[in-house]
């Protein structure tokens, strides 16, 4: 199960970066050994993927409403933060807003997503995450993250899955979306 890019380290035989923990949001308390599959990187957005990112982000900051990053697997729709237990200022919104999704993938197919801040549902902290970087420091009033099924079927689902989670997935994206626009003014 690779989740890291395959950018080579210099001096040494491992490969890649794990683009979820190389923004620069509390990044230096990430995992800094180049064999974890969560290394971090050599020093906040060292990764293409991440500058990249960065830049499309940061020039549609002024406007952004809401983010949302998909990920496999975890069947979980998740808010800030990753790199504390605190609860973000808006918590229970971005609770709302979780919800919504949640209840619209159980009327889609009854299939049942937890929801809840990332440290506490993953029981552990994320540092230098995407979702923490848009709320924490671009200002983004709404960020989650949607991790899609299953820990059955791990970060590669089968073929014959893929057309079934994007359905129900993006059931739960449209809902969310429509919810965000409504939840703008309270935030």
């Amino acid at each position: 199960n690779w989740r890291k890019n395959r950018r080579p380290h210099k001096g040494s035989k491992f490969v890649g970066t794990d683009c979820n923990r190389n923004y620069d949001v509390f990044w230096e308390s990430g995992p800094s050994k180049t064999q974890r599959n969560t290394y971090k990187g050599e020093r906040p957005f060292s990764e293409p993927e991440t500058r990249a990112m960065r830049n499309i982000l940061d020039s549609l900051s002024p406007n952004l409403l809401f983010f949302l990053s998909l990920h496999s697997y975890g069947q979980s729709i998740m808010y800030p933060w990753g790199y504390c237990r605190d609860p973000p200022h808006h918590w229970r919104e971005l609770h709302t807003l979780a919800t919504s999704g949640r209840s619209a993938i159980k009327t889609y197919n009854g299939r049942e997503y937890r929801t809840g801040s990332i440290s506490c549902l993953t029981k552990r902290t994320i540092a230098g995450s995407v979702v923490d970087y848009v709320y924490g420091v671009l200002k983004a009033p709404m960020a989650l993250v949607m991790e899609l099924p299953s820990r059955e079927l791990g970060f590669q689902p089968p073929v014959e899955m893929i057309s079934q989670i994007g359905h129900e997935s993006w059931f739960g994206i449209r809902e969310m979306c429509k919810s965000a626009f409504d939840l703008r003014r309270r935030i």
